[in-house]
């Protein structure tokens, strides 16, 4: 899967340590991409709202995505490359 016509939302905001926006870490943005892709499939409760992540926590794998319809959502990547058929 590729990540083409997707950018990387922007928004006016400040990010607490160890948080940090994707803007300026377009590679990783990619991956990080790629990987939400993946794990988010057609029965994950926001496969439907095409999340787009703009923001990692540089402790760990979770990111903030924005939705389709205007929210945000927090989402653990558990990097396993496959479809998550049991989210939580």
């Amino acid at each position: 899967m590729d990540n083409a016509g997707e950018t990387i939302p922007a928004f006016s905001l400040t990010f607490k340590t160890p948080w940090y926006s994707l803007t300026s870490h377009v590679k990783q943005w990619a991956g990080i991409q790629r990987e939400l892709k993946k794990e988010i499939g057609p029965l994950h409760p926001l496969f439907h709202f095409h999340p787009v992540a703009f923001a990692k926590c540089g402790q760990n794998d979770s990111i903030i995505v924005a939705l389709n319809d205007g929210r945000f959502a927090f989402v653990h990547l558990v990097w396993n490359g496959h479809v998550d058929h049991r989210p939580t």
